[in-house]
This record gives C-alpha cells, sequence and structure tokens, in this order.
C-alpha cells in the first residue's frame, strides 16, 4: 500500500499550493509569471541538488523524447497553465469539479499506450473514486445550479473558453501520468523525471512568453518568494513523493489515489479557514479513499497470482500451490 499513500501525501502537498496560487491570481499576477518563474525555480532547485549528491543530470533522450514532451510540455507547462487560467473564466468550484474528469483519460489511456489490463473489479473501484469526488463537490453543484453561474463570468463565449482550458488541463494531465510512468519503466530514476519535466516545462513557458506576452519576463514587484513556496511545496515535495508512489503501482491505479486531492482541500481549508465538512462529504472522502485501497490490493493480488505455479490454474489461491 506504499504506493497509494504515497500519491495520498503528495496530493496533500498539492492542496497547499492552492493556499498561495489563488491569492496570487486574485493579486493581479499573470498566470504565465507564475508557471513560468514556478518551473525556473524548479529548475534550479533539481539542478543544484543532482550535482550536489554527485547524481547524474544527463537525461538518456533516445527514444523518451515524445514521453518528456507530454509529461513536460503539455502536461507541467499547458495544464498547469490552463489550469491556472480557468479561474479567471468560472468560479473555481466549476473548475475543480470538472477537474475530476482527468483519472477517465489516464484510465483508458494506460490501457492503451502502456497495455495495463484491468482486472475485473477495476471499472467498480474507478466507478466508486469517482462517485465519491462528485459527492464531495456535489454541495458546491447544487448551488452553482441555483446561483445559474454556470456560464461562467462575462458571456457564453468566455464560458465556453474556460471549459476549453479545464478540458486541456484534464487531457494534459491524465496523459501525463501514463508517460510519466513509461519514463519509470525505461529506467528514468526520480531525478531525471523530474528534471525531465521541469526542464521540459521550462522551455515550452519561455518559448510562449517570447511569443506571447514577453511582459512576464520582468519581476518588479513580483512576490518571487511566494512562488518560490509553490515550487518547493507542489513541485519538489508533491511530485518527488508522486512519482516514488507511481513507481509502485500501475497508472491506472495512481489515477484513482489522486482522487485524494479533494479530501486533502477540504481538510485543509478546515484547519486553514475554519470551513466544516458535511456528511455527504465524509461519505465521498471514504470512498474516495476506499476505491484507491481496493485498487491496489487486487493489483497486489494480480502480481502475486502471476508468480504462482500456472499449473495451479485459477483455483491456486485456495490450494496449496
Amino acid at each position: 500500500m506504499l504506493g497509494v499513500f504515497s500519491i495520498f501525501l503528495a496530493s496533500v502537498f498539492w492542496a497547499l499550493d492552492t493556499l498561495i496560487r489563488y491569492p496570487l491570481m486574485q493579486a493581479g499576477v499573470p498566470a504565465l509569471q507564475i508557471v513560468l518563474f514556478e518551473h525556473l525555480f524548479l529548475v534550479a532547485a533539481l539542478f543544484i541538488y543532482l550535482t550536489s549528491r554527485q547524481q547524474t543530470w544527463r537525461l538518456p533522450l533516445r527514444g523518451n523524447g515524445l514521453n518528456i514532451f507530454i509529461i513536460g510540455g503539455l502536461g507541467s507547462a499547458i495544464g498547469t497553465l490552463a489550469f491556472t487560467a480557468a479561474f479567471s473564466y468560472h468560479n473555481p468550484s466549476v473548475v475543480i469539479l470538472l477537474q475530476k474528469l482527468q483519472p477517465l483519460v489516464a484510465i483508458f489511456a494506460a490501457r492503451w499506450i502502456l497495455g495495463e489490463r484491468w482486472n475485473r473489479y477495476f471499472m467498480v473501484f474507478a466507478l466508486l473514486g469517482i462517485s465519491g469526488a462528485l459527492l464531495m463537490m456535489g454541495e458546491d453543484l447544487l448551488a452553482l445550479g441555483k446561483r445559474h453561474t454556470w456560464q461562467g463570468y462575462g458571456d457564453a463565449a468566455m464560458a465556453w473558453q474556460g471549459y476549453g482550458l479545464i478540458f486541456v488541463a484534464v487531457i494534459t494531465w491524465g496523459l501525463a501520468t501514463v508517460f510519466g510512468k513509461r519514463l519509470l519503466n525505461n529506467g528514468y530514476n526520480n531525478g531525471q523525471i523530474l528534471l525531465a519535466r521541469f526542464g521540459a516545462a521550462l522551455l515550452t513557458l519561455g518559448v510562449l512568453a517570447l511569443v506571447i506576452q514577453p511582459g512576464v519576463f520582468i519581476v518588479k514587484n513580483v512576490p518571487l518568494e511566494k512562488i518560490a513556496a509553490l515550487a518547493l511545496i507542489a513541485g519538489i515535495l508533491g511530485m518527488s513523493i508522486y512519482y516514488y508512489g507511481l513507481k509502485r503501482v500501475p497508472a491506472h491505479v495512481a489515477t484513482l489515489a489522486e482522487l485524494f486531492f479533494p479530501i486533502a482541500a477540504i481538510t485543509i481549508n478546515y484547519i486553514a479557514f475554519g470551513a466544516t465538512i458535511s456528511f455527504v462529504q465524509a461519505i465521498g472522502a471514504a470512498l474516495i479513499t476506499l476505491a484507491a485501497l481496493l485498487a491496489q490490493r487486487q493489483a497486489l493480488t494480480d502480481q502475486l497470482l502471476q508468480h504462482l505455479p500456472s499449473e495451479c490454474g485459477d483455483q491456486r489461491v485456495y490450494s496449496q500451490c
């Protein structure tokens, strides 16, 4: 269960990230500037760390270029940028609710790209976890419906732009989980995969900034210390622990464990702001946790069965084999 619990812990750090990222957006700091400098701090910190420990930072690129671009250029750069920008178009509850579609992308991509096989119970666990996420967001969803705020902060065209940004984040983050698992399967260690992810993201964001918003390179009145804290919390700590867990579980199981994020977010909001959790949300949290734990337990059972003598057949669990 170490893999799932590691991803649970990573979700806590990602939830802590929101205490800094949202106020920065509300203060008027451009999304591209936040994400660009966040990745600049990440690459610098990783390079110093790997060099000081005399670990190799050179990346075996042959056959891995597409994998690196998808986890870094798409997942870490475009996905994070789209998710951050979506809050300018929609109520945060809408953005977070629709982001819960990410596991569907990762589950099917893991089967198609990595060839991961689902056991007969997995879709039950997946539906259980997604149902839990919807229960946790259900009260916000009902409130939004009563206030008629689904259209967003502007006209219909702006609302659809916001939806487009959310789905870009959903697709790119889902694919990043799968292609990150592929890099781990190809022999990348945690340090290499983090450097590949953040380095590719920094290059992508740098090009975007030069083309569409060169003013973001000006650091006057930019709260760099808060952006550095983002890099430490969500990037260095969160992603390091996440890839540690991803190395130990199949990608389709990992994406269920990522649904722990709303549980962590609600807990942190309760501690920081006194926001309470309802009975329905508590049930949703329990369903998410149960689904992730059952999925890993079943995955471990399947691995055990594969190593037992084949002549025992389907009854080998219950026999002396």
